[in-house]
């Protein structure tokens, strides 16, 4: 395979044979998701590189992926769909090998697709860059914050700022919106134990309606958070199918409330639950406890 310095680097860098005077604009480089639209150039007119076997071409877009030449290819995919295909199948192929599609469906939530994450997390600043802008990966530790091993994502003044994913020491990952350092915004946090949530977030904290999380031991809550903790109106379902409507206070359930069986009856509760019961440890009661009047 020919090396870096033997390939014809500077006119496919530049593709100054078969772009120059073009009449079509070039597409702008700065997201990496314009790859999926339907604006070529001439297939007809590919310069000096119409002379190269398929299979030759693909091995020099193969040296240009491994050798994370982003920008050279996004202007290479705007060729020709032809060219676009085949460097979004090596593309695809280099992200699968290196896994760096982890989380994939959660990105494109986000509006990023997997090339956006192959740029942000194969672009890693220096550890001692102190002025972080952009999108790049920074595995250096905050001290205030020890056990965060690596943020991928975007930064704005050294800080998480956009969207990005975090990891944690033990396992556990959030990825979603930042605002100063913070989560904040929409995101998705999963824990090592196989806990999820999805929703809303402010300054660190889950705040706001329609959330969803979903325990590892199979139950499952959707409703509100306040300061970190379920409040407000919700539903809490058992891996049974049960499923309790109410209100919750500080994470537990207070006051008036109904539980539907899964044949449909209804029962009618009242409740004083402890606050900051955690349902993660074992499945909360379906009935009230005495202690709980």
């Amino acid at each position: 395979m020919p090396s870096q310095s033997d390939i014809s680097t500077r006119p496919f860098h530049e593709l100054s044979e078969f772009t120059r005077e073009r009449k079509k604009p070039r597409l702008p480089l700065d997201d990496y998701t314009f790859m999926e639209c339907e604006h070529y150039f001439n297939e007809e007119d590919e310069g000096s590189f119409a002379v190269l076997p398929s299979e030759m071409r693909c091995e020099v877009l193969s040296t240009m992926v491994e050798a994370q030449e982003w920008k050279a290819l996004m202007k290479s995919a705007q060729v020709n769909r032809r060219w676009r295909l085949e460097i979004d199948e090596l593309w695809r192929a280099y992200c699968e090998k290196n896994k760096l599609l982890t989380d994939e469906e959660m990105w494109l939530k986000k509006g990023k697709n997997w090339k956006w994450v192959c740029i942000c997390v194969t672009r890693v600043f220096a550890k001692d860059d102190t002025a972080k802008n952009g999108v790049g990966s920074s595995a250096k530790n905050i001290a205030d914050k020890p056990t965060e091993v690596r943020f991928e994502g975007e930064w704005k003044d050294n800080k998480k700022h956009g969207v990005g994913r975090i990891w944690w020491s033990n396992g556990d990952r959030y990825l979603g919106d930042w605002k100063n350092d913070c989560k904040d915004g929409h995101g998705f946090m999963i824990w090592e134990n196989g806990d999820q949530y999805e929703g809303s977030w402010k300054n660190d904290l889950r705040e706001g309606s329609n959330a969803i999380y979903l325990y590892a031991n199979g139950g499952r809550f959707e409703g509100c958070y306040m300061n970190d903790e379920r409040h407000g109106p919700g539903a809490y379902i058992w891996p049974d199918g049960d499923r309790f409507e109410g209100k919750w206070k500080a994470g537990g359930r207070n006051g008036r409330g109904v539980l539907i069986t899964k044949n449909g009856t209804r029962i009618e509760q009242e409740w004083n639950e402890s606050p900051y019961v955690n349902y993660s440890e074992t499945l909360p009661a379906k009935f009230p406890q005495p202690q709980d009047h």
